[in-house]
């Protein structure tokens, strides 16, 4: 009140803004809680699911949702699936519950690529007259992933020869770096070959790879063991190195491996084998 006089007001509307009871970011398995488990090579769905109460019981006018790294990332930054994703379409369901209650769901799809590590989900609530907004918090856990080409093909080759290098292409499928596991069998597991033909057999030791360099042209046996690595029956652990996906629109999360075989005396004939590749995170050889 002051010597201009004053404003009466004779009825006057308070009014609450919604209330957050509870908010949960999870995937679909129960247990356990608060942890993510990506999808090799694919896509996760992850819901972050709220109640909200209004005691105005007010209409819920939109909702607005963000998911992101807290690591890499914050509430209004620009979509990027390895560390933040927007949902401007949540479900809202204002018959769940009481009659001042609302059920809210917001589905994410997350790439396989997304970052390890702990994520928030940000929930934004506008009614009639204000607005409140929420978080939760889970844990997306590390991924370990690989494809391969589906197959090796040396071509024909002649007895005492050493084939043309031929090339694997091998994918991160995860969301960490990896270096690879790498052995092979003829027929059953340890058999000790690497091919078996139609006439004798190929043994372990003669299909060898390399790595990081690839060496073209024809090779003498001598530049094929030294130019390249066995091939062992029992896994061994090789350097590789290869980073998982930045890009969401370029897929360049690969690298080349380089094999060659030798075609020793008194084999002849069809031959197949098995090489068996495993991601693995950690010190290599």
């Amino acid at each position: 009140v002051t010597s201009a006089g004053f404003d009466a007001f004779d009825n006057l509307t308070m009014n609450s803004a919604p209330s957050f009871s509870s908010i949960v970011l999870d995937d679909s398995f129960s247990t356990p809680s608060n942890e993510i488990d990506l999808l090799v090579g694919g896509k996760r769905k992850v819901s972050c699911r709220a109640i909200i109460e209004d005691a105005d019981n007010d209409t819920i006018l939109g909702v607005y949702s963000e998911l992101f790294s807290e690591s890499f990332s914050f509430v209004g930054d620009g979509d990027d699936n390895n560390k933040h994703y927007t949902n401007l379409s949540c479900f809202y369901d204002s018959s769940y519950g009481s009659s001042n209650q609302t059920e809210i769901v917001c589905n994410y799809s997350l790439e396989y690529y997304s970052y390890p590590g702990n994520w928030k989900c940000f929930i934004s609530v506008q009614d009639d007259f204000s607005s409140s907004n929420s978080t939760d918090d889970s844990t997306i856990n590390e991924l370990l992933g690989l494809e391969v080409n589906d197959s090796l093909n040396y071509g024909n080759l002649s007895s005492n020869s050493v084939s043309d290098e031929a090339i694997l292409k091998v994918y991160n499928r995860g969301n960490i770096k990896i270096n690879l596991s790498l052995s092979g069998y003829g027929s059953s597991n340890g058999d000790g070959y690497s091919m078996i033909c139609k006439d004798g057999n190929i043994s372990i030791m003669e299909e060898k790879y390399n790595l990081t360099v690839s060496n073209l042209g024809d090779l003498s046996f001598s530049e094929f063991n030294s130019f390249y690595e066995n091939l062992t029956s029992s896994p061994s652990i090789r350097e590789f190195n290869l980073d998982s996906r930045e890009d969401d629109l370029t897929d360049s999360a690969f690298k080349n491996s380089y094999w060659r075989i030798y075609v020793p005396s008194q084999v002849g004939g069809n031959c197949s084998g098995n090489i068996l590749f495993s991601a693995v995170k950690g010190v290599a050889s």
